[in-house]
């Protein structure tokens, strides 16, 4: 039996990740992974054979204390057979490479393929916002502080998880806590529900999105220009409305852009496959991911970063139908991760390789 302990946070983002770790716990230990989750320290969490500690629950703990969290790092390294660090921030950059030369793996649930690329800065923190500063000159009027990986060594510790998909989180944090809290059964669980890709649609396409993103004008370019292109192009209406209607028109609508936010993956996506409507994305080649329903021209409909085939894809798509084959490969991947046998063996497959008793595993290609 290989001991798994979580030193985690009552956050939304931690309880995602968590989410099918809990769900899965009864099979997980079954084939030989026992995972048991710290909200609270104790000595005790240190003894196993993986220890994940999250990062919010560092930085509830330690706040801006950096020595005192790099003291406890080398103490749970000490303590236990391999030590983890969970970065549950939403890009693929990497938000906290000073923890990197202290652990032995570093999680995250999305990551650049080109992990050279984390050597070197991208402005705002991002590939994507890195390419409209240096192409259009977007800048920000609030810069953070560049973060890159010092070292070339550290870079095979950087390794996907999986991504938040898992937890088929549609907005209700309350029906999350629930599950995780007094696991309440799965189907009761989803907060929207499956909308069949077939069905009428009587809407072309609906693109509500939120533009506020806090002087970071390099990160809400994209979905700044795609709103200003549909609305010129397509007179699509902007205007927020209540996620009652919000939902409603995604499963009246035959495509549903979803650009880039505060990361490449937003909850947007699933929302979005769910409703049966196609997803439509920048190029997604650049990350990778699990579970990877990321499939250019399979599962999403792919654009240029530089948006200027938005319009023509979206026109094509509709006018050969199209969108509906996207849809239907979208949804069915997904529903298999979320509820057939196959897809939960598949997760636990790997989380055994993920957890291997010497800290290994097989880089993905």
């Amino acid at each position: 039996m290989r001991f798994v302990h979580v030193l985690t946070a009552h956050e939304t983002k931690s309880e995602l990740y968590l989410f099918p770790l809990l769900l899965h716990k009864k099979r997980l230990k079954r084939a030989g992974l026992d995972v048991t989750c710290y909200y609270r320290f104790r000595p005790e969490a240190l003894e196993a054979d993986w220890v994940v500690v999250n990062c919010h629950w560092a930085l509830g703990r330690f706040g801006n204390r950096r020595d005192e969290l790099f003291d406890f790092l080398r103490t749970a390294r000490n303590s236990c057979r391999n030590l983890a660090w969970l970065d549950t921030t939403a890009s693929t950059s990497v938000g906290y490479p000073d923890v990197l030369p202290l652990v032995d793996v570093y999680f995250k649930g999305l990551l650049l393929k080109d992990r050279r690329e984390y050597l070197k800065p991208h402005y705002s923190n991002r590939i994507y916002a890195d390419y409209y500063f240096r192409t259009m000159g977007v800048r920000d009027s609030r810069e953070p502080q560049s973060l890159i990986v010092s070292s070339e060594s550290d870079l095979p510790k950087l390794r996907v998880l999986w991504n938040y998909s898992l937890a088929g989180y549609f907005g209700s944090r309350s029906r999350m806590l629930l599950f995780l809290r007094r696991f309440v059964p799965v189907p009761s669980f989803y907060s929207i529900p499956f909308a069949s890709p077939e069905r009428t649609r009587p809407i072309d396409l609906s693109c509500r999105l939120n533009l506020d993103y806090s002087q970071r004008e390099s990160i809400s370019f994209q979905r700044r220009e795609i709103v200003r292109l549909l609305e010129t192009r397509f007179g699509l209406p902007k205007e927020r409305i209540s996620r009652r209607r919000y939902y409603g028109e995604m499963r009246d609508a035959k495509i549903v852009p979803s650009p880039f936010g505060w990361g490449e993956i937003n909850y947007r996506d699933f929302e979005v496959v769910a409703s049966g409507a196609a997803l439509m994305k920048p190029d997604m080649d650049h990350l990778e991911t699990w579970p990877d329903i990321y499939r250019k021209d399979e599962t999403y409909i792919r654009h240029d970063w530089n948006l200027s085939d938005v319009a023509g894809q979206i026109r094509r798509y509709l006018e050969s139908g199209r969108y509906l084959t996207i849809a239907r490969r979208a949804q069915d991947l997904y529903r298999k991760f979320l509820f057939h046998e196959d897809g939960r063996e598949e997760f636990c497959a790997r989380a055994l390789r993920l957890f291997r008793s010497d800290g290994t595993e097989p880089r993905e290609r």
